[in-house]
């Protein structure tokens, strides 16, 4: 213990010496510094003397011209020239002198500090010496030997510099593969150069992609900080070019050596990302790190678990006809290994010999010549590195068979523990030191490799001798010295064959898991526990397929993929193919469904349940780990297999070929079906972690089809896809597409994609996909251009399609406009596996697939010759036809492999845009079609060409995303756009109703007199300007803003629609109010005339009544006698306005038209299942024409039917009419204006005109006079309602009678005042605020009823969405309450239906969730408040002006022109005694008497009455109903179904996403109603030559040209469930029946929670 403190104490005063020292001799530097600054002032007093000296010269060359013109100012100018060349001379002789005294001073200096510095350095040497001589005399005892010390510490230090210069902390897994394989910036880069704090983010990047120059980087700026001072400053070029240079500093930090960055970032790595090193780097042909010493430390680390997941293939050359393949892993394969060592220092490069041995043209160990390599390598000593060389099976192979090679860096004597392991494991040793003498301290090590019966060669850099074999045992001498590198080369090589091929060699073979036998060594596998909990779960798992054949396994341990599987798949193709009946599509479901429940019952087998059971029990790091062994282990378990099968597979097909030149050979049909046999043997061998992963998925899909748990499954299915989420956060790959079956998984693919955007959230991800030939090169180009581990050995082509994630870094996520690329590799075109069966229809079925699925395609095409693509390509230009098709417009890039860009050229492009565009004619049949009318392309910038994959070419520059192409994402993405759009047109809507009923108060008090279109404009646009802000945040700031983008365009022209729509609905409904004013100005001046007249003659009896105000009875009597007689003079000057009824005039209308007409006879026109009884055939003249009038009325009658397409047409018409009559009926605007009854016969007049037109057209048939009595009492009879309330309304707003009646009460309470002599103001505010009664009852009641439209339009279920919203609200309620005439309701009258179901809403919302009465209170108090505020300002505004009465009273009602239909009208007539009134008094009658009535208002309210007090658009649910129903509501002519465009009368296409079952519209063929479905039908004839009714239903009179019907199959569950519920119903109202047959029998089994459920995911 003392001497460790003495060494600690001595080493502390060594530190603090040396750090004194040295800070002395920074100082001087720095004075040195400041000299060296003055000196550059002095050389700018130079470069200023050469200004003069030009200034000198100007003057000069103006003189010379001045000369000519002026000879007789030469003189003058000629002494001036003198005068300054004289002083610039002066000035040059003194520069010179102080230069030279300057040069002398600076001379003498730097010898100074020279000296200095050199005494200083030997001062601090000699304190050294002596300090280390203390040291080492007290701590002799210790072993420490001399000078180890000082070497330690300046070794540690300079290792903790490097780590600092390339910004890595010391401690390992501070670098983590996760954050590796993420885009970045660099991402986006590729530099030769770079600077230090990029290096190691430029070495993975490149290392990643498989760039064999990784280990090229330079570094760039920074390299040297070192200034220079010539010799004989001032002496001429070429003195001071022979001149020494004088350094006043060293160099700056060396350059970082190469291998340092590679074994810091090594280092520094945690396991998964030194794995993924360690496999690039095997990959790249580089040397791996075998043996590693930890830079601080110095244990020795074995880092085996890296070397897990590298195999290596080589052929053995036995005879000409016989080659054997070999693939195994590096850590398992038993081969011979050659190690090379080095004694002391050499001038040779022993890795270079190595590399000439492996491959004469790569690098695989780093040489001393090898770009950016230095002297000053730092953490490579003691390394050990490993490579294979693996021959060809040619002859020109170095060796036949694979040879190990290890290479010990640094001196083998320094490392001995290293070079025992090498020596014990080694099959031949090879030793390069300088030459043998027996006085070297390394001798000994020497002379027992020559004893050991390994063989041995000696390569000595000081001897010229050639090889010389010193005994039988093959040990070999070799001279380096003055020899040319080659000869030493093929020297070395013949050597090492011999070695290699003696008997001496035999016994020792090279197992790189022997290694981890020795124990002065860690083994990273055993270290880390999370690697070793992984391995034995593996193991264990793997121990579960022992003694079980290879193509037996996956039939025995993955049932659930078996042929079950296969099955539906084969099944679910067939139904989603062209089908003859909806009967066939439900068998085949049936079907699937019992394969399903097959599939359920089979047993899960205990391999699968142990897998299940590791990932749902350990931390992320262990299942990784258990992954990747679980992966190594099935890979170890099957390569040899496999090899032997595709040997065997290659050799058959070897004879296939040549047995097709006999065209009827036996031989051939044996030899092709045992070929299929060997192919299928293929495919039941090849068992990796995929196939686990998809057997979880079919246990999954089974469970989830049959909604029931496995018995045997310890946790819930629905639990299983977090598992492959968490696979694939992980960076494994996902299989996407089951290459055996060659189907999506839909169900698990979907739920693991939930499942990520649970766990990562809803990210923006860009589909990356690749197509190309089996073998050519696809999953490696992926692998090189992302860094990923697609599988690419192990003897297994990829099958099917796999998906990886690659996080985007958070820096790179705005410019690239998303969170993670998705990269999708496939299964290649025109297998060969597939041979003896049609690859065609499976290549199309893949390429649609993967065009379809990603934003952008790699179309991989290897090699120079275009004519072997043309097949491919085809398919490559069909599918990308059918994307066009389904509105998807996908972008490719062609990757032209092995081509370099010289030979690329015009001449190629050419080509392949030619073959392209004569591709797309054939597929299209379009002679003017061409490639770029399919795709964006453009052949210059979208084919990309590299000379191979190993050369690092490909940039790793992702392809910008340009448009959307999965499109249930985009359905999902359209659905939220629209809820948004409902919003933003709610918003304009909500806040032109405020600024309508705003003006619609001052059109009542006469404040406005027109209105303008741009005043509205004005007053809408800041909630306008909200909208569009909030609009353009949605489509630039949303998650899917790339996918939004496509509909910005239509979505701002309908919101712009909208506006506009708004502005002049609003407009026109104002000015009807305007003109509505003025023609009942007459009877509201009347109604005031007498109300006020009535309050001045009670004036005047209160007057003469004032001597008995205290004798109430007397009072009311004469005041009732009073009242009585006005009323009855008021009576008699206005007779009251009668009721209506408007079915009687209607009837009395039909009378008139028709004599014969009976009210029993009608019939309801919108519930007729037939309109055959309404028409009959138009005649035509001559004989022939009378025979076929008798015989198509014949024909007519007996069938009781007319054809489909006049009944639809008719139904169409009848609805049209309806239409137009409601809209008609609206205009007369009655609730204002008052019925006539020449409204009925303006509506009957038009109806009759409509009938008469369309009589016109081309059509067989005319109406008969019962079909315009029964539309036109149906039409009148839908509106009776609306009329009569209309008019009721006007009624009790406008009758003098009724109106003086309701005043009564008042004009008593005003009376008694009198009778009291109650002041003027008292009286008067009484009178304002019973006048203010009934506009503030109505404002109240307005704003509550917008109130509750705003709630339930953010809070009803039903009405918060978008119209799709509403409709599947009103679909679960039609099913909940199972009424029969109300679904034909909703299917014959949409619109009314959607009308009356919105209205129930209001009022059970009202009931359940919407306090109208409390929403009242608050608006009633935030009017009084307003009021009283005007009242307030009025008094203080007469107060001012000294105003009387009028003044208060214009002002207080100009106030309020804004909130209340009050104004100062209302007081016409009224006399005021001006000088009586207290106005602060009356401000005071007003707050008290304005609370009575707002009392009296809340005490009179209802909800049953609340809409009775309302206008009709006012109320909450006409509110409501105007914004859902302007809409369209054209109906689908086959099945009934209503368009879902949100714009009346829009340009486009009818559309709606799900049609229904066609007999609910009263469709049938053959007699019977249809269970056919408008888009199945399409579907099954879109060949459009067997049916040519549905395949051109276009070309049909009416509606028909104006839908747009797309095929589709998705299956909807609701409507057929109704159909079998309401069967008999629907039979009973159409009068026809379904044949029994017809109905799928599955039909039926459907429940009334799966047809919710289905309303629920559809819509």
């Amino acid at each position: 213990m003392e001497i460790e403190e003495m060494k600690k104490d001595l080493q502390i005063k060594f530190d603090t010496q040396i750090d004194k020292q040295m800070n002395t001799v920074e100082n001087e530097l720095r004075d040195h510094e400041r000299e060296r600054k003055r000196r550059e002032e002095e050389r700018q007093m130079r470069i200023e003397s050469k200004k003069c000296e030009g200034q000198r010269q100007d003057v000069r060359k103006e003189k010379d011209e001045k000369e000519k013109d002026q000879p007789e100012e030469f003189e003058s100018v000629q002494e001036e020239g003198n005068v300054r060349e004289e002083q610039r001379k002066n000035l040059e002789d003194k520069l010179k002198l102080m230069e030279e005294e300057n040069e002398d001073e600076l001379n003498k200096r730097t010898t100074e500090l020279r000296d200095k510095n050199d005494g200083e350095k030997e001062k601090i040497c000699s304190q050294s010496q002596a300090l280390v001589q203390r040291v080492n005399k007290n701590i002799a005892t210790a072993g420490v030997q001399p000078d180890q010390l000082l070497q330690e510490k300046i070794k540690r230090e300079k290792t903790e510099y490097l780590f600092h210069r390339l910004h890595l902390k010391r401690n390992s897994n501070s670098l983590r593969a996760a954050d590796v394989l993420q885009i970045t910036v660099h991402s986006l880069q590729s530099h030769e150069s770079c600077a230090e704090e990029e290096l190691v983010t430029n070495y993975l990047q490149k290392l990643l992609m498989m760039n064999y120059r990784a280990r090229d980087i330079q570094t760039k700026g920074k390299n040297e900080h070192h200034h220079t001072l010539q010799g004989g400053r001032g002496l001429s070029d070429c003195k001071a070019f022979f001149c020494d240079e004088i350094h006043l500093f060293s160099k700056g930090p060396d350059p970082i050596h190469p291998m340092d960055v590679q074994m810091a970032v090594f280092h520094c790595a945690d396991s998964f990302l030194k794995q993924m090193m360690v496999t690039k780097l095997s990959q790249c042909q580089f040397a791996l790190p075998l043996l590693v010493p930890h830079p601080f430390t110095q244990h020795i680390d074995f880092p085996l678990w890296t070397f897990r997941q590298i195999n290596k293939s080589w052929k053995i050359r036995k005879t000409d006809d016989d080659i054997i393949s070999k693939v195994q892993s590096v850590c398992t394969a038993e081969t011979p290994m050659v190690s090379f060592f080095r004694f002391g220092s050499v001038s040779s490069s022993k890795s270079q010999l190595m590399n000439s041995l492996i491959n004469e043209k790569h690098n695989t160990f780093f040489t001393r010549n090898c770009p950016g390599s230095s002297r000053t390598r730092l953490l490579m000593d003691g390394v050990v590195e490993i490579s294979w060389y693996c021959p060809s099976g040619k002859d020109t192979d170095t060796f036949t068979d694979c040879v190990a090679f290890c290479n010990l860096h640094g001196d083998a004597g320094d490392n001995e523990t290293q070079m025992k392991i090498l020596t014990e494991m080694s099959s031949v040793n090879v030793v390069l030191l300088t030459k043998l003498d027996k006085n070297d301290k390394n001798a000994t090590k020497i002379q027992e490799l020559y004893s050991d019966p390994k063989p041995l060669i000696l390569l000595l850099t000081e001897e010229e001798s050639a090889v010389i074999e010193m005994r039988k045992e093959k040990k070999y001498k070799i001279g380096l010295k003055d020899r040319n590198q080659s000869d030493v080369s093929e020297d070395l090589r013949r050597a090492t064959h011999d070695c290699l091929s003696s008997s001496a060699s035999e016994g020792f073979m090279f197992r790189l898991e022997d290694v981890s036998k020795y124990s002065d060594i860690r083994v990273d596998e055993e270290d880390d526990e999370d690697c070793r909990r992984g391995r034995e779960a593996a193991q264990e798992m793997m121990s579960l397929l022992k003694n079980k054949p290879l193509t037996e396994i996956k039939e025995s341990f993955l049932p659930h993929q078996g042929e079950l599987w296969h099955q539906w798949c084969q099944k679910n193709k067939e139904l989603h193919r062209a089908q003859t009946t909806e009967r066939d599509i439900s068998r085949k479901q049936t079907e699937m469904k019992i394969i399903r429940e097959d599939q359920n019952k089979i047993q899960i087998k205990t391999f699968i349940k142990f897998f299940i059971t590791q990932m749902n029990s350990h931390n992320t790091n262990v299942n990784i780990c258990f992954l990747k062994w679980l992966r190594i282990l099935l890979d170890e378990f099957s390569t040899a297999d496999l090899s032997a099968l595709h040997n065997i597979y290659d050799q058959k097909c070897s004879t296939v070929l040549k047995l097709k030149e006999y065209i009827n050979s036996e031989q051939l049909k044996d030899a092709q079906t045992e070929l299929e046999r060997i192919s299928a043997d293929l495919q039941a061998a090849s068992f990796g972690l995929e196939h686990i992963v998809r057997e979880i998925s079919q246990i999954y899909e089974s469970c989830s089809s049959v909604k029931k748990n496995k018995t045997d499954l310890q946790f819930n299915f629905s639990s299983l896809p977090s598992i492959a989420a968490e696979m694939m956060m992980s960076g494994f790959p996902l299989e996407l597409m089951d290459g055996d079956a060659a189907h999506v998984p839909v169900m698990w693919v979907t739920a693991v994609l939930d499942d990520l955007i649970l766990k990562l959230g809803d990210q923006r991800v860009f589909v990356l996909s690749v197509l190309g030939l089996q073998s050519s090169g696809k999953s490696t180009m992926l692998n090189a251009m992302f860094g990923l581990e697609f599988a690419v050995s192990a003897g297994r082509c990829t099958r099917g399609a796999f998906m990886q994630l690659i996080r985007v870094s958070e820096e790179m996520k705005q410019q690239m406009k998303f969170d993670y690329i998705l990269v999708v590799d496939t299964d290649g075109l025109c297998s060969p596996e597939l041979a003896g069966k049609s690859t065609r229809h499976h290549d199309n079925e893949l390429a649609t697939f993967v065009v379809g699925l990603g934003h952008l395609t790699l179309i991989n095409i290897f090699g120079k010759n275009l004519s072997g693509m043309q097949g491919i390509l085809q398919i490559v230009v069909q599918a990308f036809l059918r994307m066009k098709k389904v509105k998807l417009n996908p972008s490719c890039m062609f990757i032209h492999q092995n081509v370099s860009d010289v030979t690329a050229g015009e001449k190629n492009e050419r080509r392949l845009q030619w073959i392209l565009h004569e591709m797309t004619k054939l597929a299209s049949k379009d002679e003017d079609s061409c490639f770029g009318d399919v795709v964006d392309f453009d052949v210059k910038n979208d084919m990309k060409y590299f000379a191979q994959l190993w050369d690092g070419n490909p940039p790793m520059a992702p392809p910008n995303p340009n448009y959307l192409f999965r499109n249930s994402l985009e359905i999902s993405v359209y659905r939220r756009l629209e809820t948004e759009y409902n919003k933003w047109s709610w918003t304009l809507r909500s806040a032109m109703l405020e600024i309508e009923n705003k003006l619609q108060n001052r059109i009542e008090n006469e404040a406005i007199c027109e209105i303008d279109e741009p005043d509205l404009h004005t007053e809408l646009k800041q909630k306008s300007d909200e909208v569009n802000k909030s609009m353009s945040e949605f489509f630039e700031k949303d998650t899917d803003a790339d996918i939004l983008i496509q509909w910005k365009v239509s979505f701002e022209l309908k919101i712009r629609d909208i506006h506009e729509n708004i502005v002049r609905e609003t407009k026109r409904n104002l000015n009807e109010s305007l003109q509505q004013r003025d023609l009942k100005r007459k009877l509201d001046a009347q109604k005031t005339h007498h109300e006020n007249t009535l309050l001045e003659k009670s004036k005047e009896l209160a007057l003469n009544l004032k001597d008995k105000a205290n004798d109430e009875e007397t009072l009311k009597r004469e005041f009732d006698v009073f009242w009585e007689e006005s009323v009855k003079k008021i009576t008699a000057d206005s007779p009251p306005i009668k009721d209506i009824n408007i079915l009687r005039d209607v009837k009395k209308l039909l009378m008139d038209f028709y004599e014969e007409f009976k009210c029993n006879d009608i019939r309801d026109i919108f519930k007729v299942q037939s309109y055959a009884g309404c028409v009959k055939l138009k005649k035509s003249r001559g004989f022939a024409a009378h025979v076929m009038n008798v015989y198509e009325t014949a024909k007519q009658s007996l069938s009781h039917s007319l054809p489909q397409e006049n009944e639809i047409q008719i139904k169409a018409f009848v609805h049209d009419i309806a239409k137009q009559i409601d809209t008609m009926i609206q205009s007369f605007n009655i609730s204002k204006q008052g019925y006539n009854a020449s409204y009925i016969q303006k509506l009957s007049d038009h109806i009759k005109k409509r009938i008469t037109e369309y009589e016109e057209q081309s059509l067989k048939y005319v109406f008969k006079d019962e079909f315009f009595i029964d539309l036109v009492f149906s039409i009148f009879k839908r509106a009776n309602k609306t009329l009569t309330d209309q008019h009721r309304e006007f009624m009790e707003n406008n009758d003098p009678v009724l109106y003086i009646k309701r005043k009564r009460e008042e004009c008593y309470s005003i009376f008694q005042k009198y009778c009291q002599g109650a002041t003027s103001a008292a009286i008067f505010g009484e009178i304002i605020c019973q006048k203010l009664k009934e506009p503030t009852e109505q404002s109240v009641y307005r704003q509550t009823a917008r109130d509750l439209a705003d709630d339930m339009k953010s809070n009803c279920p039903s009405l918060r969405g978008n119209r799709s919203n509403l409709e599947k609200h009103i679909l679960k309620r039609l099913a909940e309450e199972e009424n029969f005439d109300k679904y034909m309701d909703y299917i014959k009258n949409p619109r009314d239906h959607f009308k009356s179901f919105i209205r129930a809403e209001v009022s059970q919302y009202i009931r359940d969730q919407f306090s109208v009465q409390l929403k009242m209170k608050q608006n009633i108090e935030l009017l009084q408040e307003k009021i009283m505020t005007a009242a307030h300002e009025s008094t203080q505004h007469v107060q001012e002006n000294r105003g009387n009465v009028d003044v208060w009273l214009k002002f207080f009602t100009l106030k309020l022109s804004d909130d209340l239909m009050f104004s100062v009208k209302d007081f016409s007539g009224m006399n005021q005694d001006d000088d009586d009134v207290d106005f602060d008094l009356l401000e005071d009658v007003i707050r008290k008497e304005l609370q009575s009535i707002t009392s009296d208002i809340s005490r009179e309210f209802s909800t049953d009455l609340f809409d009775v007090k309302l206008d009709v658009n006012n109320r909450a649910d006409e509110i409501v109903i105007n914004h859902f129903c302007k809409c369209c509501w054209v109906q689908c002519p086959f099945c009934g179904a209503t368009c879902t465009n949100t714009i009346e009368n829009h340009d486009e296409d009818h559309s709606v996403p799900l049609h229904r079952v066609d007999g609910f519209n009263g469709k049938y063929f053959g007699g019977n109603l249809c269970i056919d479905i408008c888009t199945s039908e399409l579907f099954n004839f879109n060949d459009f030559e067997t049916d040519i009714f549905w395949s051109q239903y276009r070309t049909l009179p009416g509606d028909y040209e104006k839908w747009s019907i797309t095929p589709d199959f998705t299956e909807l569950p609701y409507w057929k469930w109704v159909l079998c519920r309401f069967q008999k119903d629907l039979e009973r109202y159409y009068k026809k029946t379904f044949r029994e047959s017809n109905i799928p029998f599955e039909w039926r089994r459907y429940t009334k929670q799966e047809a919710f459920e289905s309303l629920d995911k559809y819509i």
